[in-house]
């Protein structure tokens, strides 16, 4: 029997009694075997990676309106855990924190593997120590069944990538290329859903929403011993759990504390509106537009991306020497704009020829840009390999951008018994065209106006993000399990552990300028959370776990510790400014963490 570890009303989460001394010497990375974990309605946890790691696999019902489970058809969701650094026994001991790396489609594995110590890090005080869990989504990384269209066949999906680059980004007045995409797009959508994995239909934000009150109620489980509550002979045989009223509920039901950034604002929404009385404590950083991912408009993502281009610039002026664009007598940032503009134009005029062993390709403004983009999630990180990546381009020397051209993306550590994942793509559709109103009946003038639309907020990147808007358009799979609002909360209760009813408002956390989800988005959230607040970190990028700032990172940790919130309006400073040295660069140095989301490459690029 597991100590209580009910905290202020809401589970304190502990880890599996199952690891024992007996697994002090786990695996090392390249080693441990995923496939050697049996999946399990009970969460059986065994040390992988290193000493800080403990896994599962844990079944849940492919279909959660099946309230019997009648199709006996189970997902296997691959669950990662980060240790606290005291015991749980020690009164510091602050239970677990599950994040979301966003996406649709980053893995959660990866996300602890490669920044769980930096979300650690931000999260522990003097007087609180947390456990970091996250998981992959299903049909995601490292789940089964794979949300995989093209089922292994890695030629396959090859070559569509490479069709992708050949038509190149949407352009308003190439209304023929325009029809290309929509056609390419049609023809993944009928490979999905003509002769793709069943999972697809399953993997709304809803179903996943419901798998984390699972994953909840399992962990709660440990701490009490049983692996499956008394109240049923298998919870995953429950009635959904959003059919239930609200005195079903005891008052110690057990609660979330989560953290969810770029579409893990949008899962944390879902979470937060389906099940009001599951919330302990929610951070949501990067926050996307809820009503404008169900509507499938995707209008809003792009408001605030021209500043932090120009932002680019600003900073790498600033800091001179430092910046290898910088040249001796620029008087602005607009000495070195001109120049990279002259140079992407010139690509315009001629892409540049290209070889790099047996490689023959062509080199052209997109693909210079969509480094750009990339480069925008994590300035403090990748302006500064920007810079080096057009300053070369621009000497003629292409093998760096090569490096990151578009190709089949590959996300996880090496390890024994599993297959590279290379499908973050297809799931990132899946969960946004199977979330969204059909797209179908969007016309291509139709398009041509958003797009325009689009590249009035950002002339020179609205239309990489425009391409997502004609993939959906696509998509042909529509799940049965669909929340469609509203998105609210009921008025927390901070003192008491009432059913239904938050027990600490909801804090949204965003940078001032964000390439994708804009301060906006946030405010938006916020006036729809009641008691919620935002706090903004003067800092450019895609949320700000990157971006170090003492102010920004005690304000979250008193946040998880007491349910304490900023005052209305409070800005935090940064401690660091891209290309500039930086008294807590260690920060950075622990993460390698920005390859995922939107199935595009980086982490928090494209989330």
């Amino acid at each position: 029997m597991k100590p209580s570890l009910i905290t202020r009303g809401f589970l304190a989460f502990a880890p599996s009694p199952a690891r024992t001394a007996s697994q002090a010497r786990p695996p090392s990375v390249s080693e441990f075997d995923w496939s050697t974990i049996s999946a399990s309605p009970s969460l059986n946890y065994t040390a992988c990676y290193d000493a800080h790691h403990w896994c599962a696999k844990l079944l849940l019902p492919l279909d959660w309106l099946d309230p019997h489970n009648t199709s006996n058809v189970d997902v296997s969701i691959a669950i990662i855990g980060r240790s606290a650094r005291v015991a749980e026994s020690d009164p510091r001991f602050g239970g677990t924190i599950i994040v979301n790396p966003g996406g649709p489609g980053a893995s959660g594995v990866d996300f602890v593997l490669r920044a769980g110590e930096l979300a650690q890090r931000t999260v522990d005080s003097d007087t609180r120590a947390y456990e970091i869990l996250s998981f992959d989504p299903r049909g995601v990384g490292i789940s089964e069944p794979h949300a995989d269209c093209y089922g292994g066949d890695e030629f396959a999906r090859s070559l569509s990538v490479a069709e992708d680059r050949i038509i190149g980004w949407p352009d308003e007045q190439a209304v023929d290329a325009i029809k290309w995409r929509a056609a390419r797009a049609e023809a993944f959508g009928r490979l999905c859903s003509e002769s793709g994995p069943g999972i697809l239909a399953f993997m709304s934000t809803s179903s996943v929403a419901r798998d984390m009150v699972e994953i909840v109620d399992r962990i709660e489980g440990l701490r009490n011993g049983e692996q499956i509550r008394t109240s049923s002979e298998d919870p995953r045989r429950q009635r959904p759990l959003e059919l239930r009223t609200a005195k079903t509920l005891k008052d110690d039901t057990p609660r979330i504390q989560f953290w969810g950034f770029s579409y893990g604002t949008i899962l944390g929404n879902y979470f937060a509106s389906m099940f009001p009385g599951r919330i302990g404590r929610m951070v949501l950083e990067g926050v996307e537009d809820v009503e404008d991912h169900y509507r499938g408009t995707l209008t809003l993502n792009v408001k605030d991306t021209q500043k932090v281009l120009s932002h680019f610039y600003e900073t790498c002026h600033e800091a001179k020497s430092r910046c290898v664009l910088h040249r001796t007598g620029d008087q602005s940032p607009l000495d070195i704009r001109a120049r990279v503009e002259a140079f992407l134009d010139s690509l315009s005029d001629f892409p540049a020829p290209f070889v790099s062993g047996t490689h023959a390709v062509s080199i052209t403004k997109e693909d210079i840009l969509e480094r750009f983009f990339r480069a925008l999630y994590q300035p403090q990180r990748d302006f500064p390999a920007m810079a080096s990546t057009l300053d070369e381009a621009m000497a003629g020397n292409f093998t760096r951008l090569f490096l990151v051209l578009a190709r089949p993306q590959s996300y996880l550590p090496p390890s024994n018994g599993s297959r590279p994942f290379t499908w973050s793509q297809d799931a990132h559709i899946a969960v946004i065209g199977g979330d969204a109103k059909s797209q179908a009946n969007l016309t291509i003038p139709d398009y041509v106006e958003y797009l325009e639309a689009l590249k009035r907020d950002s002339p020179d990147l609205g239309a990489a993000e425009g391409r997502m808007r004609l993939d959906i358009r696509g998509w042909r799979v529509r799940p049965r399990y669909r929340f469609t609002g509203p998105w609210t909360t009921p008025e927390p209760d901070t003192e008491r552990t009432v059913p239904g009813r938050p027990a600490a408002p909801l804090l949204f956390v965003s940078s001032r300028l964000d390439p994708v989800t804009p301060l906006a988005n946030a405010n938006a959230a916020a006036r729809a959370h009641s008691g919620s607040r935002v706090l903004v970190q003067e800092n450019a990028g895609h949320g700000s776990l990157f971006s170090p700032g003492a102010c920004r990172e005690g304000w979250i940790k008193r946040y998880f510790e007491s349910g304490e919130l900023p005052p209305e309006g409070t800005v935090c400073e940064p401690d660091c400014r891209p290309f500039m040295p930086c008294g807590r660069a260690e920060s950075m140095a622990l993460v390698d963490a920005s390859r995922q989301a939107r199935g595009q490459g980086d982490y928090m690029a494209g989330l």
